[in-house]
């Protein structure tokens, strides 16, 4: 049954006096494939086991077409989840590693081969998880969430490990997925994939929700920023802000900052008159990583 929607009304977790999460409301609607982003500790992995039940909120509720997982009537058949591709017994092979999940879900071995297939696993079923690579081991827990044909899948950093050739087919994957009426939450730190492949984009940072919009939207909000880079960027700094524009420092970038309210021509003139050499001068295009770092470095809400 494909539709449903994944709803977080207000959820919260907190571990002893650590907030891991505060209060996050999204809808994440089918159809489509939503990216989950943010820093390491935002709290990302927290939100998605708590949507598949490993761990109970503190406060609030996370549901799938309405109800949570464990009242679901098959959750195997509803929800595909993968939250660690390397969770898998080493002396297991990649077919006895499904037979055991099928088992817990209830669900037939006739539906092994089939996944296997559908990963480009078929040829590798008796190898040892030991023996499989990084990328193999991705596509097993791909074979392994896909195994109950379910509506939904939850995917906590598929991309890692795969090289070129199976990123283009993990996308296009969830894209005939999602076309036919599934609902993907898919996280990854990899900026410039999430980009090709997210429709929407959620971002957690600090366990706050920060921004829940278009991926095309969230890309376009540095489009237009100016950086500038100069051996002497504090006094750059102070003749832009003085000149009416706004600057703010760029992550990892001592000698670079990006501008906004004034254009390059502007920039040059006023670093020329005011005797600051320039290393660096160019537009922001507006790209998912550079407005996520934006974001992440503020930690503003938008």
């Amino acid at each position: 049954m494909r539709g449903l929607e994944i709803t977080f009304d207000s959820v919260s977790k907190s571990y002893g006096t650590h907030v891991a999460v505060r209060d996050v409301t999204a809808t994440i609607r089918p159809g489509a494939i939503t990216g989950f982003l943010g820093p390491n500790g935002a709290g990302k992995s927290t939100t998605m086991r708590i949507l598949l039940g490993i761990d109970k909120p503190s406060s609030g509720s996370a549901l799938v077409g309405g109800r949570p997982m464990s009242a679901l009537d098959a959750p195997g058949r509803t929800v595909g989840a993968m939250l660690n591709a390397s969770a898998v017994h080493p002396r297991r092979t990649a077919r006895d590693h499904l037979a055991w999940v099928a088992a817990a879900n209830g669900l037939p071995r006739s539906s092994i081969s089939p996944a296997l297939e559908r990963v480009g696993l078929a040829d590798s079923g008796h190898v040892r998880a030991s023996r499989l690579s990084l990328g193999m081991r991705q596509r097993l827990g791909l074979a392994a969430a896909l195994l109950g044909d379910p509506s939904v899948l939850v995917l906590d950093e598929p991309l890692n490990g795969l090289d070129p050739e199976g990123i283009v087919w993990l996308r296009d994957a969830l894209r005939a997925f999602a076309a036919d009426g599934g609902n993907v939450l898919l996280s990854s730190h990899l900026m410039n994939e999430m980009q090709a492949t997210a429709d929407r984009v959620i971002v957690l940072h600090r366990g706050v929700l920060v921004a829940d919009m278009a991926a095309s939207d969230f890309s376009a909000r540095t489009t237009g920023a100016i950086r500038a880079a100069s051996p002497d960027v504090h006094r750059l700094r102070e003749r832009l802000e003085r000149a009416g524009g706004t600057t703010r420092a760029v992550r990892d970038r001592p000698d670079a900052i990006d501008i906004t309210e004034l254009d390059t021509h502007t920039v040059g003139v006023q670093a020329l008159e005011a005797g600051v050499p320039l290393t660096e001068l160019w537009t922001h295009e507006g790209t998912l990583e550079s407005a996520f770092l934006e974001l992440t470095a503020t930690g503003e809400s938008r």
